[in-house]
């Protein structure tokens, strides 16, 4: 991976491309997922979490709404 970085590093000229780390690309991913779907429970599937806590982590000021259906019932709710 970090060759990877390199070679684009060296391309682009832009010292911010060897400051992230593949953990960055993983919480941008969950962040802008969780934005576009709203579901907290879709993210924990995705991320391949055990605990909805962990997934919290990816959630910007860990305020969320969820909808989701399990068993043809929709569940939705918010945290404050």
């Amino acid at each position: 991976m970090k060759i990877l970085w390199r070679k684009a590093y060296e391309k682009f000229k832009d010292p911010k491309l060897l400051k992230i780390r593949l953990y960055d690309l993983r919480h941008w991913f969950a962040t802008t997922t969780y934005m576009k779907t709203r579901d907290i429970f879709h993210e924990k599937y995705v991320l391949g979490h055990r605990n909805i806590n962990k997934t919290m982590i990816y959630i910007p000021g860990q305020r969320f709404e969820y909808v989701t259906e399990m068993d043809n019932v929709k569940i939705s709710g918010k945290r404050k």
